[in-house]
C-alpha cells in the first residue's frame, strides 16, 4: 500500500471535501472535520459529533446503519482499556473527550467511494434530517 500512499491520501481528502460539502447544510447539529490549509489530514475515518439536543446520536448511527451507512464510535485515549487500567476511569475530568465518547461517531472514507457512495450518504442524512424534521 505504500506504492500508494500518496494518491490513496489524495482521494481520501477529495472524498472528505465531497462529504463535508454535503453535509454542512446540517451544521447547526453536526460538528464536521476542520484542518488548516497548511496541514495535511489522512482522513482514515470521517468523523462527526452530534452538537444539538434536537439530534440523538443513538438515532442518526442506527438510521445510518439501517442504510448500510458504516459506523464507528469514537472512543477518546482516556477511556481506552490500558488508560483505564493505568489510571482509572478519569474521563469525566476531560469535558471534550467525554462529550465526544457522548456524541462522536465515524463513517467511512476510504479510496473505493466514488461520488454516487457520497450523493447516497448525502441522501440518506437528508432522510435523517426530514424524517426528524430538522430541515
Amino acid at each position: 500500500q505504500l506504492a500508494f500512499l500518496k494518491q490513496n491520501l489524495k482521494i481520501r481528502e477529495q472524498n472528505a471535501t465531497q462529504l463535508l460539502k454535503a453535509l454542512k447544510s446540517y451544521g447547526e447539529y453536526l460538528q464536521l472535520p476542520e484542518w488548516p490549509a497548511h496541514a495535511e489530514h489522512a482522513f482514515m475515518m470521517f468523523p462527526i459529533v452530534v452538537q444539538s439536543r434536537k439530534v440523538k446520536v443513538k438515532d442518526l448511527t442506527e438510521h445510518l446503519e439501517k442504510w448500510n451507512i458504516e459506523t464507528r464510535p469514537i472512543f477518546p485515549l482516556v477511556d481506552q482499556p490500558v488508560y483505564r487500567k493505568l489510571f482509572g476511569d478519569i474521563l469525566h475530568r476531560y469535558p471534550v473527550a467525554e462529550n465526544l465518547n457522548k456524541n462522536g461517531f465515524f463513517i467511512g472514507c476510504h479510496v473505493e467511494l466514488g461520488r454516487k457512495d457520497i450523493a447516497y450518504i448525502a441522501e440518506v442524512f437528508q432522510m435523517f434530517f426530514k424524517k426528524h424534521t430538522l430541515v
